[in-house]
């Protein structure tokens, strides 16, 4: 009988569909839900994806991935919408999955919700880790108490923890004592990657803009580097829309700065084929989608984060730590397009033979238990 798995993520249906919505900003993920969903159900398995109310039909079939829908955002009054009709829509598209293992990942309060469900249901419950705050009591990006106790509640009844790195496995067990397994992500890998001498964007970053992502920092660069060309692109993030509209503002007045906003995921690799170097700012990761999706289509990263030390033990690109050794890097980086071209095809290698199959058996082992 073929496995039946159910994957929940609320902000996934505008990365499964490639329908723009307005005021939902997915993210990384929002595309590992996708990109699971639709890799196991080519490979045999029964998959159904749980998303929010986003306006469209309900039981929708994309790629042989069943879509249900739950609530939308704004539905319901203030207290009681945590029950009616958040948990009762979810707990019905998860009644209507009849799945053997149940996939969520992301701390908030549906990690609780999923956990219970299954427990009463004798179902698999599997979490993955999405961010080092995850592991992390007091960096939790959880709003508040209750939601922050279904949490870790659930996380403690879930038959199997994915972490994305070594550091992660580390933290949860130092802070909440379990036990877990690093499971890499997948990413849609090109054949070859384009090559440098063909791209025209010098500098690329990419993610939603909040604050943790330090986007100011791209401004500043901007500045400091005048006879470089950024691009920019990310959607505001909903509960700080305000720094979309800053930067946003004060990308105008830079000549070598094109601000995209918002794109579909789908529209990401044409950019990370254009771009010499991928550039992340963050102060907080876990294992950003968009490292993959830079080195899969041949593109080094100067990073401020760099999970388990890969950008640094690997050469594949430079970690930095200070907006001074960002600029240094960006200038050392685009003045060597030999060392670009190396760099790109050393992680295009390296993403095909860990990221590729042994990154999507290791997660068909997981699920099915």
């Amino acid at each position: 009988m073929t496995h039946k798995i159910c994957l929940v993520s609320y902000l996934a249906w505008p990365v499964i569909s490639g329908q723009s919505v307005p005021g939902a900003s997915p993210g990384g993920e929002e595309v590992q839900h996708s990109l699971l969903a639709r890799t196991l159900a080519r490979r045999g398995a029964n998959v159904t994806l749980v998303t929010g109310d986003f306006g469209q039909a309900q039981n929708t079939q994309i790629e042989n991935v069943r879509v249900l829908k739950t609530f939308r955002q704004d539905a319901g009054l203030p207290v009681i919408r945590m029950i009616y009709p958040r948990l009762t829509t979810l707990w019905q598209a998860l009644k209507t999955a009849d799945a053997d293992t149940y996939y969520v990942s992301c701390a908030g309060s549906i990690v609780g919700y999923v956990a219970a469900f299954c427990a009463l249901h004798k179902r698999r419950f599997v979490f993955r880790v999405a961010s080092d705050a995850d592991c992390c009591p007091d960096r939790l990006l959880v709003s508040n108490a209750r939601d922050r106790w279904l949490y870790e509640w659930g996380i403690k009844k879930a038959a199997s923890i994915l972490v994305q790195t070594e550091h992660q496995k580390k933290l949860l067990k130092t802070n909440y004592g379990l036990e877990s397994e690093v499971a890499d992500m997948l990413v849609d890998i090109p054949d070859q990657p384009a090559p440098q001498a063909n791209r025209e964007i010098d500098v690329l970053w990419l993610a939603n803009l909040r604050s943790v992502k330090r986007p100011e920092w791209v401004i500043d660069l901007a500045r400091r580097l005048p006879s470089v060309n950024f691009v920019m692109a990310g959607g505001p993030y909903s509960s700080q829309p305000e720094i979309f509209e800053t930067v946003k503002k004060q990308a105008q007045d830079l000549p070598n700065l094109q601000f995209l906003g918002g794109i579909a995921h789908r529209e990401t690799a044409n950019l990370f084929s254009r771009a010499k170097l991928f550039l992340n700012t963050s102060e907080l990761e876990g294992f950003p989608n968009t490292y993959l999706q830079a080195w899969a289509n041949g593109t080094p990263i100067v990073a401020t984060f760099d999970p388990d030390g890969l950008i640094q033990k690997k050469s594949f690109g430079s970690a930095c730590v200070t907006q001074d050794e960002t600029v240094a890097a960006l200038q050392k980086l685009l003045l060597d397009a030999s060392t670009r071209t190396e760099i790109g095809i050393k992680t295009h290698a390296f993403v095909t033979e860990r990221y590729g199959m042994p990154a999507i058996k290791n997660y068909e082992h997981h699920l099915r238990g």
